[in-house]
């Protein structure tokens, strides 16, 4: 029989990095909502620039 091991951390530390990586792109967003809300008024008064531009 083969002596292999089965690393049960792993799976473990790659929730808790997910976890990590969504908290703080959560963290992120509420940290950066009023840019983004300026940013949006701006696109929705001026439209995007070089739309006329754009091919899709």
């Amino acid at each position: 029989m083969s002596d292999s091991k089965i690393d049960i951390s792993r799976p473990i530390e790659d929730k808790a990095a997910r976890a990590s990586k969504i908290e703080r792109e959560r963290f992120w967003l509420v940290e950066n909502a009023e840019a983004i809300a300026e940013a949006n008024a701006y696109i929705e008064k001026h439209s995007l620039p070089f739309a006329k531009y754009r091919q899709f």
